[in-house]
């Protein structure tokens, strides 16, 4: 019985069993697996050139001889076709056979067998179009301080101290298309600590030319002194945000300013009265 065997470069083979048993016993790696080798069935004859003229010649009622039928390019006249060329796969096979069956198609291949085929490479395939980033424009275009129910642009001096008050930021879409913006900042008050952080985005997009409007939490200006802010304005996509470093601020908000008045005084001079007379203090 013949097996057709798969080896571990690809190539394929017709074996015996022993045959199989001897390349396993030599390198058992290189068989990946074997099957029944099923030979495709064998096809009709095809008759020969003096069985076709002989055809000929009966059916014209024996007229005429073999060469006057070639002659004349009879149509049944037969020539029959090249011996096909043995495939890569049969050279191997043949060259294995005629050394008795010995080594395997790995060791034929490193030896350089002038039989072993080794197919062109296939093509490399195609690099993907690289993706050209998109480029974002943005701007702020306004920052505000509301409280005690008017809003004055950024920077604010002399809020009064214990007020409460919300930041607004106003951002634009500079582009010709709708894109998603979004906005982060935190506010700092004057020892650095962080009074307010806050990040949101515009529901949906905003058109080209368009502005929208962030506002922050409420929040009071407990401390006298000077507050400052670190502003970003976002684009591009919620879960993948592009900064905007030309819109980017850092810097003064807002100055807050004591309600108590501030009184200034000396006490210019110090004096002891006694027995009609006054005399600076220390007295001796």
């Amino acid at each position: 019985m013949l097996y057709l065997v798969t080896f571990s470069d690809g190539s394929q083979g017709v074996f015996t069993f022993e045959q199989i048993d001897a390349i396993f016993r030599l390198d058992p790696d290189v068989i990946v697996s074997y099957e029944v080798y099923e030979p495709e069935p064998e096809p009709e004859p095809t008759p020969t050139d003096e069985e076709l003229i002989y055809a000929n010649w009966q059916r014209t009622g024996g007229t005429g001889s073999f060469a006057y039928w070639q002659s004349i390019g009879s149509p049944l006249y037969y020539t029959p076709p090249p011996e096909p060329e043995p495939t890569p796969e049969e050279l191997i096979y043949a060259n294995w056979l005629r050394t008795g069956g010995t080594g395997t198609f790995a060791e034929w291949q490193a030896l350089g067998s002038p039989l072993y085929y080794t197919p062109p490479p296939e093509p490399e395939p195609e690099p993907p179009p690289e993706e050209v980033p998109t480029v974002y424009y943005g701007s702020i275009i306004e920052k505000e301080l509301e409280y005690n129910e008017a809003r004055g642009i950024i920077p604010v001096a002399s809020v009064p101290q214990n007020k409460r008050g919300l930041f607004h930021v106003i951002a634009r879409n500079d582009m010709s298309t709708s894109q998603p913006i979004g906005i982060y900042w935190f506010i700092n008050d004057p020892d650095g600590l962080v009074v307010e952080e806050y990040s949101d985005w515009k529901w949906g997009t905003l058109g080209p030319g368009q502005t929208h409007e962030f506002i922050g939490g409420r929040f009071t200006f407990s401390k006298i002194g000077r507050y400052g802010a670190w502003v970003d304005l976002l684009m591009g996509s919620k879960d993948n945000p592009v900064i905007i470093f030309s819109a980017r601020y850092i810097g003064n908000l807002w100055t807050v300013v004591s309600l108590v008045p501030e009184y200034k005084g000396s006490i210019a001079k110090k004096e002891l009265e006694y027995n009609g007379d006054r005399k600076p203090i220390p007295v001796y």
